[in-house]
């Protein structure tokens, strides 16, 4: 037909209308998780500033009836959430930029757009999957165990956490700090459940610090484990 455009022409045109814009690598991230590391082996002591950007804060003194050491709470913990979601930026950034593009290929996905959604689905379903399993080792080792419900006021209220839980619980937070930073950053092309997505990020981030200091992290385990469970299914389709 006369003035019709050529399809090879046209079809760039869909591609380049449908291609979700990406950002290229950030060593920003490497960097600063790199700097933290060297800035406490530099001197490894809990006297370091950095020591609780690594490590857990506040630990109990061992009682007699407890073989693990169980940790409390405080303002340090939001050191450790920081420095994690500076981790988690580097494990997205790094799955994202050069692990996806190796798979997407040996897999046989060429489109430019497919590609990107499927390094988008890449992290978040190694994140989740790993978290998933993270967790149910943690729940295995509670009166939760397997979803029991009333095993979540055995002890209530949660007053301090094991080691393996309260990191559990402080990387999830690091997690979702990191989510709602690239939603709003603006880091991922708007989606059209943005909005949406904008609100949970938001009852996330609210809900996160109130369940902590309420001393309600067993329910919050109970939740969260389908919740990655999920998620992970759904990066997988």
């Amino acid at each position: 037909m006369a003035g019709a455009k050529p399809q090879s022409q046209a079809r760039r045109g869909v591609d380049k209308f449908e291609r979700p814009t990406e950002h290229s690598s950030q060593p920003i991230f490497y960097v600063s998780v790199a700097a933290v590391l060297a800035g406490y082996y530099a001197y490894p002591h809990k006297t370091n500033p950095l020591y609780p950007a690594i490590f857990l804060s506040y630990p109990v003194p061992t009682s007699m009836t407890s073989t693990q050491t169980q940790y409390g709470k405080g303002p340090k913990d939001l050191i450790y959430v920081g420095f994690y979601t500076l981790v988690l930026f580097a494990a997205r950034d790094f799955i994202r930029h050069y692990v996806s593009p190796v798979l997407a290929r040996s897999w046989g996905v060429h489109d430019a757009y497919k590609q990107t959604r499927f390094s988008q689905e890449l992290y978040q379903a190694v994140y989740f999957a790993s978290m998933a399993a993270f967790g149910l080792y943690i729940m295995r080792g509670t009166p939760v165990w397997f979803f029991n419900m009333p095993g979540l006021f055995v002890g209530f209220p949660h007053r301090t956490l094991d080691a393996g839980f309260k990191a559990f619980y402080l990387i999830q937070s690091a997690n979702w700090v990191q989510q709602a930073a690239v939603t709003f950053l603006g880091l991922e092309k708007a989606r059209k459940d943005t909005a949406v997505m904008v609100s949970h990020h938001i009852v996330t981030l609210t809900a996160i610090p109130l369940i902590y200091n309420a001393h309600m992290t067993s329910f919050a385990l109970a939740l969260i484990i389908p919740h990655d469970i999920s998620d992970a299914l759904l990066a997988v389709s």
